[in-house]
């Protein structure tokens, strides 16, 4: 709006200048521009005040959970409504600025759409090629119209009530094909994925009956017995699992560079772990079909709350995933506080901490809960050196407590998978 008022302050000071020169000199030539500028500024007058009265937006995506670095296609369905048509449309989604975080004085094509034509209704799309992770919420599209020579515009801001969330990254996505050293052992990316689920359920065979997935035909019983096998995983034998995400922005500082308050590491260390989470989710929610919908629960807590969120069912699951998409690092919080009966012994309960650094003071801590009966696992997503990471593997093998370390087996990547957080 404000560009098109000095536009047309500059049309109409040209104007008056030429209206005077030609009272002062006269002349065909002058009377020609005046005529002209007068019907330049005569259609733009026009466009601005009987443009459309009011513009109706509807905007939609797919996929419709999308996830970090996978591109999202925007669909825009427009209707003007009152006034006259106007010969173009600028459409400026700020929904794909803030998704591929963009400057916002910079110049962006994602979302940037010019229309023509004298119409009521368009239907356009748009692709958002890095979408970050993130919750994006009400962000504005800006509709820009003007006289067919762009010296007058107005911009009307339309304000949205969707929200788009952006989830965590495939942490599988980082496994190679290749074998990965862990300790003395190696372990394929196959082996990795299958290690997330930590004896968490018992099956029985029974016979194939229609409706039961087709994942669950057992082959090589079938072929022995002559009679098509399904594997049935026994409910009453699953653990539940209790997740708890550390979002101490400390913590995921490499040793190295603890005296720097900004360091690039700490968002893709960060991102590590948040992707390690959401896999356990994501592990879950493929072990749950749609009859089975109510077979799996676990408890998601992040940060130093001591309240937990009981997620139970795949929508459940799915709901994590968001919580996720909008979790962030606290600045606030130093030191890991385990608040009391967060961690107690329960029987059939598996206590998995994701978390960034290990240190002698979590070890000490896990041992003791180990020691009181608590089942715990620990996740890191920053490398230790080989002399500390072998003293603390010796003192949590002692106790039970099985020790992943992300570090090593998915080195911490920048965001060329569009990993990072936003939050609107």
């Amino acid at each position: 709006m404000r560009e098109g008022a000095w536009n047309g302050f500059w049309c109409a000071l040209a104007a008056g200048l030429l209206i005077a020169l030609y009272i002062w000199r006269g002349g065909a030539a002058l009377l020609f521009l005046c005529l002209l500028l007068g019907l330049l500024i005569f259609q733009g007058v026009v466009i601005l005040l009987f443009g459309p009265r009011a513009f109706k937006i509807e905007r939609s995506w797919l996929p419709l959970q999308p996830e970090a670095g996978e591109p999202i296609e925007v669909t825009l369905r427009i209707k003007a409504t009152g006034g006259i048509s106007v010969p173009w449309l600028l459409i400026r989604d700020k929904l794909a600025m803030q998704a591929e975080r963009m400057d916002p004085d910079q110049e962006y094509e994602s979302g940037s759409l010019l229309l023509s034509g004298f119409r009521r209704q368009y239907t356009v799309k748009y692709v958002i090629t890095n979408p970050q992770r993130g919750v994006y919420g009400a962000e504005a599209i800006y509709v820009s119209y003007g006289d067919p020579l762009g010296y007058f515009k107005r911009t009307r801001r339309i304000v949205m009530d969707d929200t788009l969330y952006v989830h965590p990254s495939h942490l599988g996505a980082y496994l190679g094909k290749g074998v990965n050293p862990v300790g003395d052992e190696e372990m394929t990316s196959g082996a990795f994925l299958r290690s997330m689920e930590t004896c968490s359920s018992i099956e029985r065979i029974r016979e194939y009956l229609p409706g039961d997935p087709l994942h669950r035909i057992y082959w090589k019983g079938s072929a022995r017995t002559g009679t098509l096998l399904a594997r049935i995983p026994d409910v009453r034998g699953k653990e539940a699992r209790c997740l708890w995400l550390d979002t101490r922005h400390k913590a995921y500082m490499p040793e190295a560079q603890q005296s720097q308050p900004e360091v690039p590491a700490v968002r893709a260390n960060f991102e590590l772990a948040v992707q390690a989470t959401a896999a356990l989710l994501r592990n879950e929610i493929a072990k749950t079909s749609d009859w089975e919908a109510g077979g799996s629960e676990l408890e998601l807590r992040y940060g130093s709350s001591a309240e937990a969120i009981t997620i139970s069912g795949l929508q459940g699951l799915r709901q994590g995933l968001d919580l996720l998409a909008g979790v962030r690092t606290d600045r606030s919080v130093s030191r890991l506080v385990i608040p009391a009966g967060v961690m107690t012994p329960r029987s059939g309960v598996i206590h998995t901490l994701v978390t960034g650094r290990m240190t002698s003071e979590l070890v000490s801590a896990a041992t003791q809960l180990a020691e009181s009966g608590v089942k715990l696992e620990i996740w890191t997503s920053v490398s230790s050196n080989e002399v500390e990471r072998g003293a603390w593997l010796a003192r949590l093998r002692r106790v039970g407590i099985p020790y992943v370390d992300l570090a090593l087996l998915l080195p911490a990547k920048s965001n060329d998978r569009g990993d990072g957080h936003v939050s609107a």
